[in-house]
């Protein structure tokens, strides 16, 4: 069994390569380089049809590959450091709540009522915080 050939470009372009007069289409008469890309500018929302040869065009794709990929360590340090941030509040209120729960079976076992005073505050989304 022979291996499946798909043939990508069935035009016969008749402009191919001819850089000196651009023929700036991807039809018959056009050149296989042209590219037509639809880009989303990031800061507007808005899309943009950018148009020119392949070769110039892959710069720009390129430029904007590595800029994203520079861009995605910062996003997750930024993620590792707020999972470190809430695994610390929790293993410190988990300790104050048994340090607490033990200091009450002490007491209860001399016979005391003992009030658990923790530095926990509620803020206003409702989540624990230690002062």
């Amino acid at each position: 069994m022979g291996m499946k050939v798909n043939y990508l470009t069935a035009k016969k372009y008749k402009n191919a390569f001819n850089c000196k007069k651009c023929p700036q289409s991807l039809d018959e008469d056009g050149c296989p380089v042209w590219a037509e890309q639809i880009w989303t500018d990031k800061l507007t929302g808005d899309s943009i049809v950018n148009k020119g040869c392949g070769f110039a065009l892959m710069q720009h794709l390129l430029v904007d590959v590595v800029k994203q990929a520079a861009t995605a360590p910062a996003e997750i340090s930024q993620m590792r450091q707020e999972v470190v941030e809430s695994v610390q509040k929790a293993t410190i209120a988990t300790l104050a709540f048994h340090k607490a729960k033990e200091e009450a079976l002490i007491s209860s076992e001399a016979g005391g009522i003992v009030l658990i005073e923790t530095n926990d505050n509620e803020n206003e989304n409702g989540e624990l915080t230690h002062a």
